[in-house]
């Protein structure tokens, strides 16, 4: 029997779509950790990491302890020392996000590769349906949904399962957080973090990851996350110590030649735009004194405020809608921070059976 060239091309393709569902197949997972100063969220965190038993294949996982003071680095090495596959890395020196992610994507020898944050509880369904989109060829990278706990200032808990993002949709996305899973194509890329960005380094790798690959966000959650409440007073104050929204006036800066990846990043823009129609409407109202002007400035303030009432985040006002736009500007047109300048030792810790983990 003969085979006409589209008959021909069309075998080709379903025995390289067999091949690559195959070595897929074989490929390991390696699950990335980083932690600083993670007491006590990180032991909940490496107590859900999975086993090779329970998904299938084979399982790495890679600790970065970023130059921590607390009990960080005891906890890591003990779970090294009791988990077969565990290896860690200490930082020393300045260090931040990107830095410690970095150490994770130089060393990652293949396969796929979980970023996570040292204060999520992983769910295992988010990897197994994860690893089957990227083995379907539907992505090339996965996010998800995230849960969360609150905590107070002594870590315990005050509200559980909170949803981050009240309108999740699946689907293409450019931007990601910190925890996101990569295939073997995206890993294969070398990318690395931008360590110039204290915040926002994961929007700035997510951009760049997606102008060749796919980025696909599914309806299920990658964990929840153990973190203070978002509104309090201890993470305000922390807000405005760190200029937290300057970097991202940096990262709208980098990608100015880029108007999709501007695009893409307008979402996180809403809060500071709404902030600069309600400080150009006070502002022109006190200038010409025109009772209309007045008006406009005192019902868009009253309409925000009256929406963040219901949404429970009115104390958010101030940050976001004040502060944030002068952070973003100030961002946009002061330079870089200077790299970190780190350490990193590869840490020789017995693992399970007396045998090193390096």
């Amino acid at each position: 029997m003969s085979l006409n060239s589209d008959e021909m091309a069309d075998e080709s393709v379903e025995i390289s779509e067999a091949a690559m569902s195959m070595q897929t197949e074989r490929e390991p997972l390696t699950i990335g950790v980083i932690s600083r100063n993670g007491m006590p969220f990180i032991e909940s965190c490496l107590a859900s990491l999975p086993t090779q038993e329970e998904l299938g294949r084979p399982v790495h996982i890679m600790l970065v302890d970023s130059a921590s003071t607390d009990r960080t680095t005891e906890v890591m090495k003990a779970f090294v020392n009791e988990r077969r596959g565990a290896t860690m890395f200490r930082m020393e020196g300045q260090s931040n996000a990107a830095a410690a992610r970095n150490v994770l994507l130089h060393n990652v020898t293949g396969g796929f590769l979980l970023l996570l944050d040292g204060d999520f509880i992983l769910n295992h369904m988010f990897l197994k349906e994860g690893i089957d989109e990227i083995k379907k060829g539907n992505a090339d990278a996965i996010g998800g949904r995230i849960e969360e706990t609150w905590h107070d200032g002594d870590c315990q808990p005050i509200q559980s399962e909170v949803v981050r993002d009240l309108f999740f949709e699946p689907g293409i996305r450019r931007t990601s957080g910190g925890s996101i899973l990569l295939g073997p194509k995206a890993v294969s890329l070398g990318l690395q973090m931008d360590e110039r960005f204290r915040q926002n380094e994961d929007t700035d790798f997510a951009l760049r990851l997606t102008d060749d690959l796919k980025l696909l966000f599914i309806d299920q959650k990658i964990g929840v996350h153990l973190t203070k409440h978002y509104y309090s007073s201890a993470r305000i104050s922390e807000y405005y110590f760190q200029a937290y929204d300057v970097p991202l006036g940096r990262l709208i800066r980098k990608h100015i030649m880029h108007p999709d990846r501007v695009w893409a990043v307008a979402r996180f823009l809403r809060g500071a735009a709404i902030g600069v129609v309600i400080q150009a409407s006070l502002a022109a109202a006190i200038v010409t004194g025109q009772l209309g002007l007045i008006l406009v400035a005192a019902l868009a303030a009253g309409f925000d405020l009256s929406r963040l009432f219901k949404r429970g985040r009115l104390n958010s006002f101030i940050p976001t809608r004040l502060a944030s736009p002068w952070m973003i500007l100030y961002g946009f047109l002061t330079p870089h921070e200077t790299p970190p300048k780190y350490k990193v030792t590869r840490m020789n810790i017995a693992g399970p059976q007396g045998a090193a983990a390096e």
